[in-house]
């Protein structure tokens, strides 16, 4: 290429060989560019607006929940992990005081043996509540099937926020094991996680479950 160039008078030669220089030059910084730290991250991440990274399971971190839902302070809690017993949250300040101390008091003693007490579900609304049974009901076939898991507005304790649901087995199990201590007792036998205020048998401890499920209760 460069001998047929010579042909032509030196001003010329020089200015081909400076626009042929040139666009070699372009043409390395942009693929030096595409390989440079972050190009890969600016490409990908061009097609996700408003997709965030799920947080990594199981390592106990609660996020910030801006669904509608926890906006409007109805109790729900979309981390399947559950909550901190100490997080500023509508299902924990919606719990009746005694029952909340009780909480705190029993996730205390849980900590001293290794154990961290989370709460998958506290004090609920209304509409809320209402939702889980409309939910229940797909999932169950029947409305009669669904309220032995799931009770009505009107009647269940997590409305009135006197009652708490304790997410993992290893935890459940360690509640109704030392609940007592604190007055929390498993209100139904098909829920080992739900647990309310309850008085205690003769010997400080708590008594069999009185309903075999929500639908039992008067």
């Amino acid at each position: 290429m460069f001998t047929k160039f010579r042909t032509l008078s030196p001003a010329v030669f020089a200015s081909v060989s400076a626009t042929v220089l040139t666009l070699v030059a372009l043409t390395l910084l942009l693929a030096l560019g595409a390989c440079a730290p972050g190009a890969r991250e600016a490409s990908t991440d061009s097609g996700n607006f408003g997709v965030v990274e799920a947080p990594p399971e199981g390592d106990g971190t609660v996020f910030a929940d801006t669904s509608p839902a926890a906006a409007s302070g109805d109790g729900s809690i979309h981390d399947p992990n559950g909550i901190s017993v100490h997080a500023d949250h509508a299902a924990m300040a919606g719990l009746d005081p005694a029952l909340h101390d009780a909480v705190l008091a029993a996730a205390d003693r849980a900590a001293a043996d290794g154990i961290e007490l989370r709460v998958t579900s506290g004090w609920r609304s209304a509409e809320l509540q209402q939702q889980l049974l409309d939910d229940a009901v797909v999932t169950y076939g029947s409305e009669e099937e669904a309220r032995k898991w799931v009770d009505t507005p009107e009647r269940s304790s997590h409305v009135t926020g006197q009652a708490v649901d304790i997410g993992g087995l290893e935890e459940s199990l360690w509640m109704g094991q030392y609940g007592s201590e604190f007055g929390l007792c498993q209100t139904f036998e098909n829920e080992r996680w739900h647990f309310e205020l309850a008085e205690l048998e003769a010997d400080g401890m708590c008594p069999a479950p009185p309903y075999t499920s929500a639908a039992e209760r008067p």
